[in-house]
């Protein structure tokens, strides 16, 4: 098949979705699929060698940080485009990209598959003071836009429930996401530990908690704060890396609370080295209950890193207590769980062991990919079925 993901971003940015599209691009390409990319950028252009198309986009951090709006697709690159003739187009997110994704639809009759990523109802504080008015924005507008696409897919059950209540009535696929794993397998050498905790100001011999994603109020990280400085566990720091637009609330709140001495802000790193993070932490730290699947989790894992996170059903079988890390629902659980890692080496040991296989062995891109390829298959059947009909 020719495929086409679509997506607001790509590289260099890190976050969930682009990680779940390089991860479906790489296992499509393993099955023989040739596969290419449409994400918005500063100008049109054509990279041949990633295969990614560029459309120029302007830059509007008002509405959601990074976001970017194309206004009209470039002619030449959409004919590039129509001329290559993709059999799949699928879209990632539910702007730009999506209105090009329609256009093409029609003037290819390729069919159209939808990813829904993001439970926007946790986001509205972005765009509304009312809870209430946000909430119902987002399900009509979901509502509208997924009842035109031939296949729906999501990462979890939580997030096909969701748009089940919105009335969406496409076919829906729950497809959980794959990783890349092979940069989490590959293990960093001591000495670049040990120089990376220099770098840091982290003690060589100090327990290290690892937050790694977005800086935003949806992933609840003023939780975490809060919890650190009630503890009363020993020799340990709390290490949180990425940048967002409540970084500067979230600072403040360390200094307030004192924590400077516990707490390091390591800001946004490279793609490349989300890796030697993840094996220099002894436990990943989450507030966040906005995840659509968790990503990170799954990273982390796959890093041999046990996962402690606030409760939530999205993640329940990602993260089973005493198996792969512990759900918490309050401060005397999160306690509780921080100890039972921190005071025995051996449970932190079969913790991030467990982990480790656990990911390996459900979220690779081979098997993310595989699940995907079902779907178009039958969403390309449905439209041969239509056409003879």
């Amino acid at each position: 098949m020719k495929i086409l993901l679509l997506t607001e971003l790509y590289d260099p940015i890190v976050n969930g979705v682009i990680t779940s599209v390089k991860s479906l691009k790489y296992g499509l390409e393993q099955k023989g699929h040739e596969v290419r990319i449409l994400t918005l950028g500063s100008k049109t252009s054509y990279d041949s060698t990633q295969g990614v198309y560029y459309l120029s986009s302007y830059r509007v951090p008002f509405i959601y940080p990074g976001a970017r709006v194309n206004i009209h697709p470039d002619l030449a690159l959409y004919l590039d485009i129509l001329n290559w003739g993709p059999d799949i187009i699928h879209t990632q997110n539910e702007f730009s990209t999506f209105r090009v994704a329609r256009h093409l639809h029609s003037d290819l009759g390729a069919s159209h598959i939808h990813t829904y990523h993001t439970v926007y109802e946790d986001y509205t504080h972005y765009f509304t003071s009312s809870p209430r008015i946000g909430k119902r924005m987002v399900a009509q507008a979901t509502k509208i836009l997924l009842n035109r696409v031939d296949q729906v897919i999501v990462p979890s059950e939580k997030v096909a429930n969701l748009l089940l209540s919105y009335q969406v009535h496409a076919p829906i696929h729950i497809i959980p996401s794959g990783i890349q794993l092979n940069q989490f397998q590959q293990q960093a050498s001591l000495d670049d530990i040990h120089c990376l905790k220099q770098s840091l100001g982290i003690p060589e011999d100090t327990f290290i908690a690892l937050y790694l994603g977005r800086l935003a109020k949806e992933k609840n990280i003023h939780e975490l704060l809060a919890y650190i400085q009630q503890m009363k566990q020993p020799n340990f720091h709390f290490l949180i890396v990425g940048n967002g637009p409540d970084r500067d609330c979230l600072e403040a709140q360390v200094q307030a609370a004192s924590l400077s001495q516990r707490v390091t802000f390591a800001g946004q790193i490279s793609a490349d080295q989300v890796g030697i993070y993840y094996q220099l932490a002894d436990v990943f730290l989450t507030a966040s209950t906005s995840e659509t699947q968790g990503l990170t989790y799954i990273e982390s894992l796959a890093s041999g890193t046990p996962v402690i996170c606030r409760e939530d059903p999205v993640i329940d079988a990602i993260v089973v207590d005493g198996w792969t890390g512990y759900q918490y629902r309050n401060f005397s659980e999160f306690e509780q769980a921080f100890q039972a890692l921190a005071t025995n080496p051996g449970h932190l040991k079969e913790l991030g062991t467990n982990a480790q296989r656990f990911a390996m062995e459900t979220y690779s891109s081979e098997a993310f990919a595989e699940r995907v390829e079902a779907c178009y298959d039958e969403a390309l059947s449905q439209n041969t079925l239509s056409f003879h009909y």
